[in-house]
């Protein structure tokens, strides 16, 4: 895209040749036209385009509009989406399970669910602390919220 949505748009509306026909390719096709209109901040037609999308990819990108949205509740729920661990202290997470967690965190104090984020902190906080680096104020603001996000 390399910031500039619009010429994105216009290479994407061009003429598909046959074999860019396969379901995974117009998939990242849609994405690309989704990523663009999210750079040109119109988020009603990225979130039109990414909605029957249940990839991972999706909802990914799905969340980044609701981050630049500020729309918390609905982040919150795509999140939770994304979420493959229980929690269990057996489990190891990957990187990117950790970071999705803690955006979970984030979004829901973000959407003021403070009994929902103290449910995930019990959920996921022995876990969390035995596989990342966390500054304990952040994974355990149930306990002091005032440090939240430090």
């Amino acid at each position: 895209l390399d910031k500039s949505p619009d010429a994105a748009i216009q290479a994407l509306d061009s003429a598909v040749a046959p074999d860019v026909r396969a379901p995974e390719l117009l998939a990242n096709r849609t994405r690309l036209r989704a990523r663009a209109l999210l750079m040109k901040e119109d988020f009603g037609g990225a979130l039109a385009l990414l909605e029957s999308g249940t990839a991972e990819a999706d909802l990914r990108l799905r969340c980044e509009i609701y981050w630049a949205q500020k729309d918390y509740t609905r982040l919150v729920t795509t999140l939770r989406q994304l979420i493959t661990v229980t929690g269990t202290e057996e489990e190891v997470i990957s990187p990117v399970q950790a970071r999705t967690i803690l955006n979970l965190g984030l979004a829901l104090s973000l959407a003021q669910q403070y009994n929902d984020l103290a449910v995930m902190q019990a959920q996921f906080a022995k876990l969390m602390e035995k596989t990342v680096a966390i500054d304990d104020g952040y994974i355990h603001a149930g306990k002091d919220r005032s440090r939240l996000g430090q």
